[in-house]
């Protein structure tokens, strides 16, 4: 989902960047292609051996959709991978978050940008109430 988001903004012409991991898989390698190829950011784009995570989505006879998520590579982005993307995410305009990392990555981050970045803070107090 998160890719998905950053390759549409780079369609509609927004400058964008991923932090995330994808693993040595065709998903990965499949991935890194389509990002570089509309012009997504991936210098915080991290590789590891094995499987990239993947979403599926189901429908039930009642037209509820379900998405099952595999986390894969994605359950290996940690708090390294957020410091080391220190400086893009003190640059940013906008940080999407997904629960498609663990969830102590997003608030390292979102503690990182909280300290670094006096713009952020109201919003994000306001979405803690």
């Amino acid at each position: 989902k998160g890719a998905n988001q950053a390759v549409m903004a780079a369609k509609l012409g927004a400058k964008t960047a991923l932090v995330a991991k994808l693993g040595t898989d065709t998903f990965g390698d499949n991935y890194i292609e389509n990002l570089k190829n509309v012009g997504v950011d991936i210098s915080h784009v991290g590789r590891i051996e094995g499987a990239s995570g993947v979403a599926t989505i189901t429908v039930d006879d009642m037209a509820e959709n379900c998405i099952v998520i595999v986390g894969g590579a994605n359950n290996h982005l940690d708090d390294e991978a957020v410091e080391q993307a220190r400086t893009l995410l003190e640059n940013s305009k906008v940080v999407v978050f997904q629960q498609e990392i663990p969830l102590s990555t997003n608030l390292t981050a979102l503690r990182l940008i909280k300290s670094i970045n006096k713009r952020y803070n109201h919003y994000l107090q306001r979405c803690s109430s």
